[in-house]
């Protein structure tokens, strides 16, 4: 399938999760979960050799804005809202996804597996997942059902 974009939105493909990884049982619960979190990295220059990182919290506008790709693999499409404030010296701007998936193992306990995603949100390309984590307080991990969400119109 070929994803076509408008600005600003960015396609989070989940390998080897369908949908009906989250079609729960009758009566049961599905056999995977979705949470998500989300920083802006705004890039700060404090002088002309050194630069700062600010983190500003972003998951509750990233995942209201959440929707989904009418696809049997589970792919989800995220817009990147506006900066509120206008900062001086402010460099550059980056983004950083945290996405949870929780999964029953074969013993029935939960496993849970947190991925780190940073990206230019104004670039294209593909971005694996990183092991930095981001720094306290840390952004709420917000539940995500993706099969409720509303389909990507643009795709």
């Amino acid at each position: 399938m070929t994803l076509s974009a408008q600005v600003g939105d960015i396609h989070l493909l989940l390998p080897g999760l369908d949908t009906a990884a989250f079609l729960p049982p009758l009566g049961g619960k599905p056999s995977h979960q979705l949470w998500i979190g989300a920083y802006r990295i705004n890039k700060i220059r404090v002088d002309r050799a050194q630069t700062s990182e600010r983190w500003e919290m972003l998951s509750e506008p990233v995942d209201a804005e959440l929707r989904r790709v009418d696809d049997n693999q589970i792919i989800l499409c995220a817009s990147y809202p506006q900066a509120r404030e206008r900062i001086v010296g402010k460099t550059g701007e980056e983004l950083m996804l945290v996405v949870a998936i929780q999964s029953t193992h074969a013993s029935g306990l939960p496993q849970q597996r947190t991925h780190y995603i940073r990206l230019d949100p104004r670039g294209d390309g593909a971005f694996p997942s990183i092991d930095r984590v981001p720094p306290s307080p840390h952004a709420p991990l917000l539940p995500v059902e993706p099969l409720m969400l509303e389909l990507a119109a643009h795709v």
